[in-house]
């Protein structure tokens, strides 16, 4: 069943013996999405952040194979945000982007985190500033 207001699908990917995927797909995920997204929306319009969701879940875990697990920098934390969290998080991400492109806030030449832009859409007005002044440079005295 496939929610009315995002789009997306609830499921769970399963795999057999013989790498065949199978889907579980559950019935309640448009009434699910639609109090999740309703009580996120209700903490943005209050302006509110929950504790709980600040908290990570922090694992511990070995670098690279083979080192010396006894070794405490041997080891580098990996944290885990609660679900709700990181969905709270794209939500305000969202409204801010639109809000940024809506109003020209954001400058034509930032290039992180924007679809359609990359490390190449950066350096390239650079480049062709550098190639022009090289080119002024070879008529000047």
């Amino acid at each position: 069943m496939v929610c009315c207001r995002c789009g997306n699908v609830a499921a769970i990917l399963e795999l057999d013996e013989h790498l065949q995927k199978n889907f579980t797909i559950f019935e309640a995920a448009p009434q699910v999405c639609h109090a999740c997204t309703g009580s996120l929306y209700h903490l943005l319009a209050r302006g509110h952040f929950p504790v709980g969701f600040k908290k990570a879940f922090i694992t511990p875990t070995v670098k690279k194979p083979g080192m010396d697990t006894t070794d405490v920098s041997s080891y580098r934390p990996i944290s885990n945000l609660p679900v709700l969290s990181k969905l709270l998080e794209r939500l305000v991400v969202r409204q801010l982007m639109d809000y940024l492109q809506s109003t020209d806030l954001l400058p034509a030449n930032k290039s992180g985190f924007r679809p359609g832009h990359s490390t190449e859409t950066a350096v390239l007005p650079c480049c062709q500033t550098f190639s022009w002044l090289s080119t002024v440079e070879m008529w000047l005295p």
